[in-house]
């Protein structure tokens, strides 16, 4: 069993995230949505067309520090090095926007 961890950079010395309380099965392809909303300064996990957890970021303000690409399945300096996801992603998207509940579902459901 496994579990979903999304970041977003909010400043230069910090991240905020939320990780899923529910743990999710492993070898088993799932649908997974990380979403930043400004509207309502908020982070959600959504597996599977379901919103698994939603928190307050550490900070209002999200960054994109230039330079470097966006990083997927990867995290940094957890216990003094960095982790890597290593197994397979597909149809990866980013949207300008956050996604209502219902769209996400659709997208869910669209790809089973």
């Amino acid at each position: 069993m496994g579990r979903v961890n999304f970041h977003f950079f909010t400043d230069v010395s910090a991240n905020s995230g939320t990780t899923t309380n529910e743990s999710i099965s492993l070898n088993k392809w799932h649908h997974l949505v990380g979403e930043l909303s400004v509207s309502d300064n908020k982070i959600r996990v959504y597996v599977d067309g379901v919103m698994q957890a939603a928190t307050t970021p550490d900070a209002t303000t999200i960054y994109y520090a230039g330079g470097d690409a966006p990083h997927f399945g990867k995290v940094f300096g957890c216990g003094g090095q960095d982790n890597f996801y290593t197994g397979k992603m597909d149809d990866v998207r980013i949207y300008n926007r956050a996604l209502s509940a219902g769209e996400v579902k659709q997208l869910y459901n669209t790809g089973r």
